[in-house]
């Protein structure tokens, strides 16, 4: 399998993990806040990927350039946190199904953010992709 394929197959996988979980983090918020869902969240992600580097001495050799860090902050602000924050509201006043569609139009964004940021030109095909996201989420906005 070439890197290309590889590449697809764990967006592939990805996929999958992120369209279980909003069924799981709806019944968590059937329990609990927006805020506190998130702070156990990102906690257990914490927790989780520590003991990962720990056990395979990664930590110990970790080199962190401070752009990383600074580029990877804002990130979690943004995504993170009030990416999340607002994700976790949507799941607990509306289904899974409609928030998730919903909120997928971010591609849309990162095309327009990435044409004027990056200078990076989209090709035909991906405006139709594009297109078609907006198309989908206006099936199921009411």
């Amino acid at each position: 399998m070439g890197d290309k394929m590889k590449g697809e197959f764990f967006a592939l996988l990805a996929a999958l993990c992120w369209g279980l979980c909003p069924i799981i983090e709806k019944k968590a918020l059937e329990l609990t806040d927006s805020s506190t869902a998130i702070f156990i969240k990102s906690l257990m992600d914490f927790i989780i990927i520590s003991l990962i580097f720990a056990s395979t001495g990664k930590i110990m050799t970790m080199k962190i350039d401070y752009r990383v860090l600074i580029y990877l902050t804002l990130v979690s602000l943004i995504a993170g946190i009030t990416g999340q924050y607002f994700f976790y509201k949507g799941l607990s006043m509306s289904s899974p199904s409609k928030v998730v569609v919903i909120s997928s139009i971010y591609p849309f964004v990162t095309i327009m953010l990435s044409t004027l940021i990056l200078g990076k030109m989209p090709s035909v095909k991906v405006w139709i992709g594009a297109i078609l996201i907006f198309i989908g989420v206006s099936l199921v906005v009411e």
